[in-house]
């Protein structure tokens, strides 16, 4: 009897800790819906098993839920709050609860921090977006890494098993963790840029096309203004002003000095930041993308063989 019953808490053990595939969504960039955006959808559950969709998101910090949700849920109001800051700098208030689970596959996190958000001009006011009720960020994988496939549409909760395949088939990148208060997760990697030197770099699956601080722009030869340069100046939705300088770099890049991991005539937006810069889905689609924060580190593998 005690035999049964220790192979069944392997057997328990063993299904809760295995390689599972969760297809993912991408959302569109236009409001008609014809044109692919950058942003991933997954679908998850939250509260006793409330089906949702959140927004993959590696960049955002802090997991999100709509102020909708956490009205439908009941999360209970707190005290406490945190302040992040956005890519340009300004500082950021967010009220944050406890979330009772949020599941994504089989894989459970138990009354974990969530900040509340009104996505109300947040996210787009379209039905492609009319069912997401929050962001996942990195503070859910800190122990299980993960893969996203982009040629399948997968993200893969990885097993220590499937983990070293994919380390055998692919190429290291060392990842610099900073873990902010408990709260915000985000990372970065080493960068190469043709012409400008070192940079280092936040990876967002939040954003679309690398960017880079203004500061590079001299050391790349690139000008305020003139042919294939595309300028914009706008505020944003906290009537923050902003200028943003969009061309192809004439270069490459290279994420960690990897020949394998180069890429040429990249679409690049210059912006004043308070990061070197960042690389988002544009980067990061041409291969399968494993995040392994406990290690600190991710591993990319090329859909490509290195001789073509």
């Amino acid at each position: 009897m005690k035999v049964k019953k220790l192979l069944f808490l392997f057997l328990l053990t063993l299904s809760a800790w295995a390689q599972e595939s969760i297809p993912f969504q991408y959302l569109p960039g236009s409001d008609d819906g014809l044109i692919q955006g950058h942003l991933i959808s997954i679908p998850v559950a939250v509260g006793n098993g409330t089906r949702s969709r959140f927004i993959l998101d590696t960049g955002i910090g802090v997991d999100l839920i709509s102020t909708r949700l956490a009205q439908k849920l009941k999360v209970p109001s707190t005290s406490m709050g945190y302040t992040g800051e956005r890519m340009s700098g300004q500082s950021v208030e967010v009220p944050l609860s406890y979330l009772g689970n949020l599941t994504v596959g089989r894989e459970v996190q138990k009354f974990g921090t969530v900040g509340v958000w009104d996505f109300k001009g947040f996210l787009p006011d379209t039905q492609a977006f009319a069912d997401i009720d929050g962001f996942l960020g990195l503070r859910f994988f800190q122990h299980r890494p993960f893969t996203l496939d982009y040629r399948e549409k997968q993200l893969i909760l990885e097993t220590p098993l499937s983990l070293g395949v994919r380390e055998k088939a692919g190429i290291v990148v060392p990842l610099e963790i900073d873990d902010d208060q408990n709260v915000s997760i985000t990372c970065f990697a080493p960068l190469e840029v043709s012409g400008a030197g070192p940079a280092k770099v936040e990876i967002d699956t939040g954003s679309d096309s690398l960017i880079l601080h203004r500061r590079f722009m001299p050391a790349l030869g690139i000008p305020d203004q003139g042919d294939g340069i595309r300028v914009v100046r706008e505020k944003d939705e906290t009537d923050y002003s902003f200028t943003r300088w969009f061309t192809r770099l004439r270069g490459n890049v290279r994420l960690n000095g990897e020949a394998k991991l180069e890429q040429r005539g990249e679409r690049v937006m210059f912006q004043q930041i308070i990061h070197d810069g960042l690389i988002g889905d544009d980067f990061l689609k041409h291969y399968i993308v494993t995040f392994d924060l406990s290690h600190s580190r991710m591993i990319l593998q090329p859909f490509w063989s290195p001789e073509h």
